[in-house]
């Protein structure tokens, strides 16, 4: 009859079975399987940490007043034999050894728990006994983090009252992250605690409504090789010409639509104009009810007293202005510019300079620096939503 003696108390896998008990893996390799002759003795340094206490002492009153407390750092250290038959093999094998632990803030696992891990870098070393092709040395593994972490996730399953008891059998808080699957579509999470409340989506959203998704219809490079519009009106300025072209120019990275030629002036000012057609959306259909549209735009003047203006206009398919934004600076002796929200006026004209309804103005200078001017350099972002 033989017998076999089984450890109950030390956790084995097919990986940790012929390791001793506190072998180390460091950033997943096994040192023992990875350098000839190397093997751990003992380890220290995994146990309690001390708790270092800050108080306070009041004159006359008997002991402390407690503030606060902290975990400080953990150091471990690791015992270890390693043994060659000649001193190449030796010096090769330390060698490996000091590659392996070289690596910063890794995962450090010992075979009797090979189910947790601490976070840490090696940070002394011994050296070997000189003369010897055997030694025994330590080295320190230095863990900012003192805490050991689970290598699994541990899940907690909802019960018949729809309430989930989360309980931490650790010795510090740790996080809780959520994956909820909904049995019908509502489009709204709430999850609620002592700590406070979180929530997703929409309260107000019906079961059973349908919402599209959004899609990308333009881009620059649309906006780049769009041909000029050389014959049509600018539903937002009627009284400008579009007899001039405009161009790209390269800056900081970027490519930028820019005045190419004036043209011949037409009525109060002239310059250039691109016109284009958002393209049908993946079921077919034409034309936005909900729309984002966001671009990036300089506005600077050279020298005081220059003008200029420059303007993006959305329009119904019958070219009618649904909203727009204008830049624009008739300041002839100072740097002051304006940038106008603008929409639709129902009583506007094509008489008129500006047939939009201005809702808003604000005044800038086109100067280069931020805090007065939003419209150079990398912070000359802009966008404008419909819904």
């Amino acid at each position: 009859m033989t017998y076999k003696f089984v450890d109950t108390v030390r956790q084995t896998t097919a990986a940790t079975e012929s390791l001793p008990d506190e072998a180390i893996r460091i950033n997943g390799k096994w040192l023992e399987n990875e350098v000839s002759g190397y093997r751990t003795l003992h380890v220290s340094g995994r146990e309690l940490i001390s708790t270092e206490i800050n108080t306070n002492t009041i004159a006359g009153m008997n002991g402390e007043i407690f503030l606060n407390s902290r975990i400080p750092a953990r150091v471990i250290t690791v015992r270890y034999l390693l043994a060659a038959k000649s001193n190449n093999a030796f010096r090769e094998a330390f060698n490996q050894l000091c590659r392996l632990l070289q690596p910063t803030q890794v995962e450090v696992v010992f075979a009797d728990e090979p189910d947790k891990y601490f976070i840490g870098t090696k940070s002394e070393i011994e050296d070997p006994e000189p003369g010897s092709n055997i030694t025994t040395g330590e080295f320190k593994i230095y863990c900012a983090d003192p805490f050991k972490y689970s290598t699994t996730e541990k899940t907690f399953q909802m019960d018949s009252t729809g309430t989930i008891m989360v309980e931490n059998s650790g010795s510090v808080p740790v996080p809780i992250r959520y994956e909820i699957t909904h049995n019908h579509e509502n489009g709204y999470v709430g999850i609620a605690s002592e700590h406070g409340a979180m929530e997703f989506g929409k309260r107000e959203e019906a079961d059973g409504q349908t919402y599209q998704q959004m899609e990308h219809l333009l881009s620059i490079s649309d906006f780049v090789s769009a041909p000029n519009d050389t014959t049509s009106k600018d539903a937002m300025h009627p009284l400008y010409g579009t007899k001039g072209t405009l161009t790209t120019k390269s800056w900081a990275g970027r490519t930028y639509l820019t005045l190419g030629t004036v043209g011949t002036l037409v009525g109060a000012a002239n310059g250039g104009m691109r016109t284009l057609t958002i393209p049908a959306d993946s079921n077919g259909q034409s034309g936005c009810l909900n729309w984002y549209l966001y671009g990036h735009l300089i506005m600077w003047a050279n020298v005081m007293g220059q003008t200029g203006e420059m303007s993006i206009s959305v329009l119904t398919a019958d070219n009618k202005l649904i909203a727009g934004l204008n830049w624009n600076k008739t300041d002839m002796s100072g740097n002051t510019a304006h940038y106008d929200f603008v929409v639709y006026n129902p009583s506007g004209t094509d008489n008129d300079a500006m047939k939009g309804r201005v809702l808003k103005s604000f005044a800038y200078q086109t100067d280069h620096r931020h805090e007065l001017n939003p419209w150079y350099g990398d912070w000359g972002h802009v966008d404008l939503k419909k819904e």
